[in-house]
């Protein structure tokens, strides 16, 4: 039998698993450094959004012009948002 061990999991076996599933190109954000903790947002250098670490290790994103706060990551347009789209 195909089993493996993972630290911090366990042994698994092969067939359960799950593969690695990548994001599709387009919809990677490419940062403009690394989210400290506790420190400053960063920004999508491609769409704008922006995003936080807080000090309990949540990570915060906010969408490009808007300013409602959520933990799950919007996929990057790729398009900057307009002045008219941020107010």
């Amino acid at each position: 039998m195909s089993f493996e061990f993972f630290p911090g999991v366990g042994v698994v076996h092969l067939n359960l698993a799950k593969p690695r599933r990548p994001a599709p190109a387009g919809t990677i954000h490419r940062w403009s450094g690394p989210a400290t903790r506790g420190g400053p947002p960063v920004h999508c250098l491609k769409c704008g959004c922006k995003k936080a670490q807080r000090r309990d290790y949540t990570v915060l994103y906010v969408a490009p012009g808007g300013r409602q706060q959520t933990e799950l990551r919007p996929p990057c347009t790729g398009k900057p948002a307009t002045p008219l789209q941020a107010a």
